[in-house]
């Protein structure tokens, strides 16, 4: 629902049990965008007056001071539309090249410095209609960032947006460095010994040192693969992990997450002569799988 003035709209007549319904929810959101706001309908404990199923599309409500518009659920929506730009997905791409007019996508903010997208769901000069079961298509293409108005943060974004460019806009840095600790390991892990002088790195807010966090996890698992009298069990764990795979790309700040990728590979190291059953529990409720598979604070 869009929030406007309400000497923009006028209350539409409802049954009600239905503008009892909508006012309710409308009022009691906990949303607290203040340029659209969403309920979810139906809900237990309310219901609307069957008359009105079919005649919500252009619904405006009065409530107090303040008007509710109903819209498209994706109105004001903020997506990542790069995928849309490039010349082989966007039909009219290649087209507007070959025509020499500018890319129909990149246009809006290019050329009008405007964020904001209308949807081209009537002709246009030479734009034909667009049905929305097009927007319905492709949709799914463009990853989500959340609604024009958020609070979104940094490390909520989508993996594809979570880059050096997007930080170092909103003057921050997804720079990384830090000072050696001791930390946690696996289960039945060989204890720390800090006098050996080979510790981790974490990520912090300031560069402290130039030292690659990347790299840590590969060292280990190199030196680890060469020297180990275990040989087998390390190979039946590498090969494990080609078939149980997490993707760093997937990972916030993945370079930074030595321990926990460490932690991860020990699953396959630990479980190498065991149960299959055994890895695919472990491996389930590890928070890399979790944010590889997004159902990290997942509220399905």
């Amino acid at each position: 629902w869009e929030i406007k003035d309400t000497g923009e709209c006028t209350h539409s007549t409802l049954g009600v049990e239905t503008n009892a319904t909508l006012v309710d929810l409308l009022s009691k959101s906990s949303d607290t965008n203040r340029y659209v706001r969403d309920i979810i309908f139906p809900t237990r404990g309310y219901s609307c007056t069957v008359d009105d199923t079919l005649a919500l599309d252009d619904v405006e409500l009065v409530i107090g001071s303040v008007c509710y518009k109903r819209v498209h659920p994706d109105h004001m929506s903020v997506y990542d539309f790069t995928y849309w730009t490039l010349e082989d997905t966007h039909p009219g791409n290649m087209v507007a090249a070959m025509e020499g007019e500018y890319n129909p996508i990149m246009k809006w903010m290019d050329l009008d410095n405007n964020v904001f997208l209308t949807y081209p769901s009537f002709p246009s000069g030479d734009v034909p209609n667009h049905s929305i079961g097009r927007w319905n298509t492709h949709s799914t293409k463009f990853p989500m960032l959340g609604r024009f108005g958020d609070t979104v943060l940094f490390v909520d974004l989508p993996n594809e947006i979570r880059l050096d460019e997007v930080a170092q806009h909103f003057g921050e840095s997804s720079s990384i460095g830090g000072s050696g600790v001791v930390v946690c390991g696996s289960p039945y892990e060989a204890p720390n010994d800090p006098e050996e002088g080979y510790q981790f790195d974490v990520s912090t807010r300031r560069n402290i040192d130039l030292w690659d966090l990347s790299s840590q996890r590969e060292h280990l698992w190199v030196m680890v693969g060469l020297t180990s009298e275990d040989q087998l069990r390390q190979r039946v764990a590498w090969a494990l992990s080609q078939l149980l795979v997490v993707v760093p790309g997937a990972i916030s700040i993945a370079d930074s997450h030595t321990e926990a990728f460490l932690t991860y590979y020990d699953i396959f190291v630990r479980n190498a002569f065991g149960n299959y059953g055994d890895i695919l529990r472990e491996i389930s409720y590890s928070p890399l799988m979790a944010e590889n598979l997004s159902f990290l604070q997942s509220k399905s």
